[in-house]
């Protein structure tokens, strides 16, 4: 028997809509991010079962979850596959329902996920940049670190700020300001 998986995730836990065959009500299961879990519970389909994974920040470990039950996964792209969904309402429930309906249907807007060699060797350029906090965002300033008091300073660092050297009239540095 066929499967058509639907996941829906989320920084704790998984969403999954199961629908078996042509089924059109399938079973909802929410899986909670534990070691091994996903892959405990998709451990239970047949070798090859295609499961449908929205893109998220953390879906890496979620693909090799997958890969280790023998399941095929297939990151879907995110406004694509919300456009298509067209649900008014915005439910775990009804996205991992909406992907598992669109692989059925065969119109899941799917993008490539390298392979787990790629996949490891991209996420070892990250992890020192990360461990170190040093995660560069729009718009922040590279040197501070995330943790730091954002602010106003202790009465030594507003000194120290008040005797630092400062640009001469006109000077951009390094950074030219447009605006």
């Amino acid at each position: 028997m066929s499967y058509i998986i639907g996941c829906d995730a989320h920084k704790h836990y998984s969403q999954f809509a199961v629908y078996e065959g042509d089924q059109t009500r399938g079973k909802q299961v929410r899986v909670e991010h534990e070691r091994g879990a996903i892959r405990e519970f998709l451990s239970e389909f047949p070798e090859g079962t295609r499961v449908a994974l929205e893109s998220i920040g953390n879906w890496y470990w979620i693909v090799d979850e997958m890969e280790q039950a023998g399941c095929k996964p297939l990151l879907a792209h995110p406004a694509k596959a919300k456009a298509m969904m067209g649900n008014v309402n915005k439910t775990d429930k009804l996205d991992a329902r909406g992907l598992a309906m669109l692989l059925r249907n065969g119109t899941l807007p799917t993008v490539w996920i390298a392979p787990s060699q790629v996949r490891d060797e991209r996420e070892d350029g990250r992890a020192p940049r990360h461990l170190r906090g040093l995660r560069r965002q729009p718009g922040a300033d590279a040197r501070r670190h995330p943790q730091a008091p954002q602010g106003r300073l202790p009465a030594a660092g507003r000194g120290r700020l008040h005797r630092a050297p400062r640009r001469a009239e006109g000077s951009l540095g390094r950074r030219a300001v447009v605006g």
